[in-house]
């Protein structure tokens, strides 16, 4: 019994890492700080990166006030996933961004989603659209 389970996790986990498809796009790369800093304030501290479980790129951002941006960029093959998952919270169209681009309120924290080419970039917020949509548009210039 012991050696199937372990079959069926590796071959499972294996699927997993073939469904990510890799990112190559590092999010910390899209922004500068002086350009967050121009959208947020002054930042608390340097930019934070880090991998997120679906082999996404982050980049996070946090202001002397406490409020924060997480920057992400998935493979664009997760577009139709993300509009799914977010379908129910009334999306909001954003005209003018990338090919494909909407934003949903989670709570008290913003999303913005944006498709681009082989990319999809992920805003998240605690100060609102106002914080969220001025950074993906600002990622969206670097993002090729």
């Amino acid at each position: 019994m012991k050696k199937v389970t372990a079959g069926i996790l590796v071959v499972g986990l294996c699927a997993c890492a073939a469904i990510a498809a890799p990112v190559k796009v590092k999010a910390d790369s899209l922004l500068k700080t002086n350009d967050v800093e121009t959208v947020m304030g002054k930042l608390k501290g340097a930019p934070k990166p880090d991998t997120g479980l679906m082999g996404e790129s982050i980049c996070k951002y946090e202001n002397a006030d406490g409020q924060w941006v997480n920057v992400s960029v998935y493979s664009s093959d997760k577009w139709g996933w993300k509009k799914g998952e977010t379908s129910e919270m009334h999306p909001t169209p954003l005209a003018g961004l990338g090919e494909e681009a909407f934003w949903v309120k989670r709570g008290s924290d913003v999303e913005v989603y944006v498709r681009k080419g082989a990319n999809l970039l992920e805003v998240d917020s605690s100060g609102g659209i106002k914080f969220a949509k001025p950074i993906a548009e600002k990622a969206l210039a670097n993002l090729k």
